[in-house]
């Protein structure tokens, strides 16, 4: 990143870290820096199984259709699942295929 300014950088990264940059068509494009490897799933796989897999829903969240509902529950519920609700409800589709209400 050290040959180009901040200025002609177009950073994708949803939480604004940087990683690589490449130039693409005359723009130059930060890329999302790489998560440890204990953040990526199936990080402990040999590359040729390494494939995206379906995670099950926990059962007890199966239940909350909706912010409403899950602003509802209570605190040390929420607590329980707070990884895996602000990655889900932050992008609108959560990661079980449910759509945000």
């Amino acid at each position: 990143m050290d040959k180009y300014s901040d200025e002609d950088i177009i950073a994708i990264c949803p939480h604004g870290t940087k990683g690589e940059c490449v130039q693409i068509g005359g723009l130059v494009i930060a890329l999302p820096a790489t998560p440890p490897k204990e953040e990526i799933a199936g990080h402990e796989k040999p590359n040729h199984m390494q494939m995206w897999e379906r995670v099950s829903m926990p059962e007890e969240l199966s239940r909350i259709k909706s912010m409403d509902e899950w602003s509802e529950t209570p605190r040390e519920f929420r607590q329980k699942f707070l990884r895996i609700s602000r990655r889900s409800f932050a992008v609108g589709v959560t990661a079980f295929g449910l759509q945000q209400r």
